[in-house]
């Protein structure tokens, strides 16, 4: 779907993730995407929190009462959540340039 979408050279899909290796890309992440369908606790949200990264996740589970108005919420589809995240990087690019 990503290639479909000639978004290859703007996502990176990782697998097999070690846990050491897991605070590292959180810092460096532009942010994080929970498109979860019915999260338990959401650990991601959380961990992307913990790293100072802005995160966009679907309200569903528990998302909504772990992020508040620390994140973005969105329904868990496509358009919903690309618009959250271009929300989102266009008030980045607002806040880069003061």
């Amino acid at each position: 779907m990503i290639r479909s979408r000639g978004l290859g050279g703007a996502v990176t899909v990782l697998e097999d993730v070690r846990d050491g290796d897991l605070a590292s890309l959180y810092r460096h992440a532009a942010a994080v995407v929970v498109p979860s369908l019915d999260e338990g606790f959401g650990f991601p949200a959380l961990e992307g929190m913990s790293a100072g990264v802005p995160v966009v996740a679907s309200r569903r589970g528990a998302l909504p009462e772990l992020l508040g108005d620390a994140g973005l919420l969105a329904e868990p589809d496509a358009a919903s959540l690309a618009a959250a995240g271009s929300g989102l990087f266009g008030l980045w690019i607002m806040i880069k340039a003061l």
